[in-house]
């Protein structure tokens, strides 16, 4: 995965045992309902299967039933999506970024499947999405959890810029 860290650069992490060149990284804070730095204490490693998802310019892997904030760009109405729901369908994922005053609607797409791949990412709270860079200055939110129903039934994207 490629997390941002502190000052709003790409950090890529494919293994636990590498040193990682941060202490803290950003993420959603649904509690909050704000995006905030979180300490980096502990790496995760799964393997499981796992998705190539496109974007407008780049692709990254994540778990296949991991789930990605999405939105509606005329209404601005967020909801979450588990990333194996995006194959076939299209979808707008919630770009974002330390220097954006707006979101920005990135186009998301499923181009391969893998079986078996392994994953890294730091450890998150269940109140917590992960802001996975996909270029040097944008983000999308994902997170191992469903936290639709319990933080952003009554959210919507206005509420996080």
């Amino acid at each position: 995965m490629i997390i941002v860290d502190s000052n709003g650069k790409p950090v890529f992490m494919d293994n636990i045992f590498s040193p990682t060149t941060t202490t803290d990284f950003w993420v959603l804070d649904l509690e909050l309902v704000d995006f905030t730095l979180s300490p980096l204490s502990i790496l995760e490693e799964r393997t499981c299967p796992s998705l190539l998802i496109k974007t407008n310019d780049t692709s990254f892997i994540i778990p296949a039933n991991w789930n990605i904030l999405v939105y509606e760009p005329e209404t601005m109405q967020l909801d979450v999506v588990t990333a194996s729901d995006i194959a076939g369908c299209e979808f707008m994922g919630f770009g974002y970024g330390i220097n954006k005053r707006l979101p920005s609607p990135i186009k998301l797409s499923v181009m391969e499947y893998y079986p078996n791949f392994t994953n890294v990412n730091p450890l998150l709270n269940k109140h917590q999405m992960l802001c996975h860079s996909i270029s040097q200055d944008m983000w999308i939110c994902i997170s191992p959890f469903d936290v639709y129903s319990k933080y952003l039934k009554e959210i919507s994207a206005g509420d996080l810029m």
